[in-house]
């Protein structure tokens, strides 16, 4: 028996075939990294946008937090009269703010900075006076699109006008300058969140 040549089997030399082979595997190459390139852009656009979710997520809990911050914020006022027991009301709230504010306004410059000094009622309006900052800070440092935070801020600017304007405006309506942190505190808030319109 008679072997041919391999190098001349068939209609083409082995030399063809080889370049054939290259070629498949250079075209699978490059079809593969294509694949491989698209998948990781798609992972990377989904983590993108995870950690957008995650942002919002915060943010509504922070949002959520203050809100409820807000409405434990509560003041006990004691009425006294002469002859009868004396009586206390628990208000919550925007209605606490309100009215304890425009008592507390009522008075010199010198009597609120002392009374807000010794109060702990202080205390928790500085405590959402800093929540609500704190909302605003995550809000501007966040990875969530422009839109989304403009909705955020507009949500903010509402709550503002809605909780603490009147209120605040009733504490500080009598004071020009003040030297008291407390008050320089609650002053910059206002003044900060005033001018946003």
């Amino acid at each position: 028996m008679y072997l041919t040549d391999i190098n001349h089997f068939g209609p083409f030399s082995s030399d063809v075939w080889g370049t054939v082979g290259d070629w498949s595997i250079v075209t699978a190459t490059v079809v593969t990294g294509i694949i491989i390139f698209k998948t990781l852009r798609l992972q990377y656009k989904s983590d993108q946008l995870q950690i957008e979710r995650n942002d919002v997520d915060v943010i509504f809990m922070l949002i959520n937090q203050l809100e409820q911050d807000y409405s434990n914020y509560s003041i006990v006022l004691k009425e006294t009269r002469v002859g009868m027991p004396s009586t206390e009301k628990i208000m919550h709230g925007y209605i606490a703010m309100c009215n304890y504010f425009e008592i507390i306004g009522e008075n010199d410059e010198q009597y609120i900075v002392n009374y807000l000094n010794s109060d702990r009622d202080t205390d928790k309006l500085l405590s959402v006076i800093r929540s609500f900052n704190l909302v605003k800070k995550k809000i501007a440092i966040s990875t969530i699109s422009n839109s989304t935070k403009m909705l955020f801020e507009k949500k903010l600017e509402i709550f503002y006008s809605a909780k603490f304007s009147y209120p605040l405006n009733c504490l500080l309506k009598n004071f020009t300058e003040a030297d008291n942190q407390v008050i320089l505190e609650i002053k910059r808030f206002k003044d900060e969140n005033s001018r946003i319109k």
